[in-house]
């Protein structure tokens, strides 16, 4: 757990079944890691105990209720789409709500609109040299503000 009330501890999170979470502190990329929703909720609860927070969840209730992807032709598979992209915006609201009452400051944030970010391009954005899921990167760049 980290101490380190002199400055604030910027957390990320890319919520969904994998949970992108990133830890920033002092403009440095400290953790990068892809949870279950339930260790993301364990690992908030530490932090808020041992660091002054300000936490950005990607809010996905901005976007529209149903993405057409290329191939995605079918009414069961645009169905399938929106049924992850409803349990998605859902897990946002809790992770929002669940750090509200924690008393944190939480920033929900829009979807990034460059896209999502190869290992290699953030390798060379940030540095970071160890390996990382989409999930993660995804939280990285809320608390990088990229």
């Amino acid at each position: 757990m980290l101490k380190l009330r002199s400055k604030v501890v910027h957390v990320g999170i890319d919520p969904g079944v994998n949970v992108g979470f990133a830890l920033s502190w002092a403009g440095e990329l400290l953790q990068l890691q892809t949870l279950d929703f339930w260790s993301a909720i364990d690992e908030l609860r530490l932090l808020a105990e041992g660091a002054q927070l300000h936490v950005y969840i990607e809010n996905p209730n901005v976007n529209k209720p149903t993405f057409f992807k290329k191939g995605a032709n079918s009414v069961a598979v645009r169905e399938n789409i929106s049924q992850k992209v409803g349990s998605n915006k859902r897990d946002a609201q809790l992770l929002i709500q669940f750090v509200e009452r924690l008393g944190v400051k939480v920033l929900a944030m829009p979807p990034r609109k460059a896209g999502k970010i190869t290992a290699a391009g953030f390798k060379q954005l940030t540095g970071w040299a160890q390996s990382s899921s989409q999930h993660a990167r995804d939280a990285a760049m809320l608390v990088l503000g990229r």
